[in-house]
Order: C-alpha cells, then structure tokens, then sequence
C-alpha cells in the first residue's frame, strides 16, 4: 500500500518536472497491481512523448523516472554503462 500512496502523492510532481502540463488523475482503488499502475501511467506519458523507465534497484521498492521518447535507448544505455538495469517493463 505504501507504494500507491506513494505514487498518488509524488505523481503530480513529477508529471510536471518532466514538463507536462496536463494533470495525470491517480486513485487507488485496488484493482491494479502497482506493475499494471505503471504500465498505465507509461502509457498515459506516451501520449506526450515521454515514458516512464524502470531502475533495477535490487530491492522490492518501484524505482524509475520520467523521460523524452526519443531518449529511452539511450538512458538504458547510459544506466548500463554505471551498472543499473533499466526498462520499460517493471522488474
């Protein structure tokens, strides 16, 4: 549960850090696992050319970040070259 709260209070902002204007509406109503939640807002982001990525932290918390489109490879690359696993998919 700790991780819905989480993402209800920080999504906002970082939805508008990244530079998107439109508000991403989040309530957990748990239906969702917190994998399909993230599925869903990457979605939501594609629609703005951006995406969200997942970090492989090594623990069982949900870590990732927002980015343009047209970066993912190359932040997957570049969390490769400091040794961190990143993707689209949820660990």
């Amino acid at each position: 549960w700790k991780g819905f709260d989480g993402f209800e209070y920080l999504v906002p902002y970082l939805v508008s850090a990244s530079g998107v204007k439109e508000t991403y509406a989040y309530r957990h109503d748990g239906t969702l696992s917190m994998p399909q939640v993230l599925a869903g807002f990457d979605q939501w982001l594609a629609a703005f050319d951006k995406r969200y990525l997942h970090l492989d932290s090594g623990g069982d918390e949900y870590v990732g970040f927002i980015t343009d489109a047209d970066q993912v490879e190359a932040m997957i690359e570049l969390a490769r070259q400091a040794g961190v696993e990143a993707r689209l998919e949820s660990f």
